[in-house]
C-alpha cells in the first residue's frame, strides 16, 4: 500500500533500505519531536538463556551505557 501511494508508515530504516536505494520509497527522518522506543529482549519462559540471547544482553546493555553517557 505504501509503494501504491495509499499508506505511510513509520518503520525502522533497515526495512525498507532496499526500496528506498531502488527509488521507490522516500524516507525521511522524524527529528522534532524525538522518537524514542523501549526495546525488550525475549525468551521463552521457564528456559535458560542461550549463548546467543546472554551475548544480545550484553551487547544491549553495554549499548544502553554508551548511550546514556553520550546523549544525543
Amino acid at each position: 500500500m505504501i509503494a501504491d501511494g495509499v499508506a505511510c508508515a513509520v518503520l525502522p530504516y533497515g526495512t525498507v533500505t532496499r526500496e528506498v536505494k531502488a527509488g521507490i520509497l522516500v524516507a525521511r527522518r522524524i527529528i522534532n519531536p524525538d522518537v524514542t522506543r523501549t526495546l525488550y529482549l525475549l525468551q521463552r519462559r521457564g528456559s535458560s538463556a542461550s549463548v546467543n540471547a546472554r551475548y544480545a544482553e550484553a551487547v544491549t546493555e553495554q549499548s544502553a551505557e554508551i548511550l546514556l553517557m553520550n546523549p544525543a
